[in-house]
């Protein structure tokens, strides 16, 4: 249990825990078919969770999917994409 004292109110917080488990960084491909929407897939270790995150600065991330990964690879469909000339990408296990 973890209490927060002094915690300034009408703010929101994101509070993440780590994964005990999380010992190998995973990969992340991208794929683009020409009649369809960007497609992520990352690889790693089984039973975590995975965070895809988009940034169109490198400066500033925001987070556009969770998924638990049970079978060594999540994928991801972003449609959002096509709203944006430049965009990066990121996977990462908290």
């Amino acid at each position: 249990m973890q209490t927060l004292t002094n915690v300034t109110p009408n703010q929101i917080l994101t509070i993440t825990e780590h994964q005990a488990d999380a010992t190998n960084t995973p990969s992340l491909t991208v794929s683009k078919p020409a009649a369809g929407p960007l497609q992520l897939r990352a690889a790693g270790q089984t039973n975590l969770r995975y965070v895809f995150e988009a940034s169109s600065d490198l400066a500033q991330w925001t987070k556009i999917a969770v998924r638990t990964n049970v079978t060594s690879t999540v994928e991801f469909t972003e449609s959002a994409a096509a709203n944006v000339s430049q965009r990066f990408y990121r996977v990462q296990v908290p």
